[in-house]
């Protein structure tokens, strides 16, 4: 009986397995927990690839961690296919819905520990530009 898990350290091992579920062929669909964790999903991208939690220092079921790739499609395509709108939204093509942000860096091309505060430039949405922080992009 010694060997037993209690039902906690039991939820706590079947959670959050973006993975294992990926693999099994589920889409994943990422959202904020707000306002159960903070809302910025480009912190949640970088726990989704680090798997280190909300204190900075804990990494939680590293084999779990999924690709910057496969975060970023579960934040966009995947979240617009758990809405059932995925026919326009969620990808950039003819036709769609064109709500896109423009961040200051490409985020392949960085570490990933920079990601969390990575800057929104331009955000567009429905084909609108609602926040514009770009003059610093421009060469003058």
């Amino acid at each position: 009986m010694q060997n037993m898990l209690s039902i906690g350290e039991m939820a706590k091992l079947r959670s959050v397995t973006v993975d294992t579920l990926q693999k099994a062929g589920a889409n994943l669909a990422f959202g904020t927990d707000f306002p159960i964790d903070i809302l910025n999903p480009l912190l949640q991208i970088y726990r989704a690839v680090t798997r280190i939690d909300s204190s900075g220092k804990t990494v939680w079921h590293p084999h779990e961690r999924i690709t910057l790739a496969e975060a970023l499609k579960a934040y966009t395509a995947g979240s617009v296919y758990g809405t059932f709108r995925d026919e326009e939204l969620g990808t950039l093509e003819v036709g769609k819905l064109a709500d896109i942000i423009v961040l200051e860096r490409n985020l392949f091309e960085m570490p990933v520990e920079e990601i969390p505060n990575t800057k929104i430039r331009l955000t567009i949405v429905d084909g609108k530009v609602v926040f514009d922080h770009t003059t610093s992009l421009i060469e003058k």
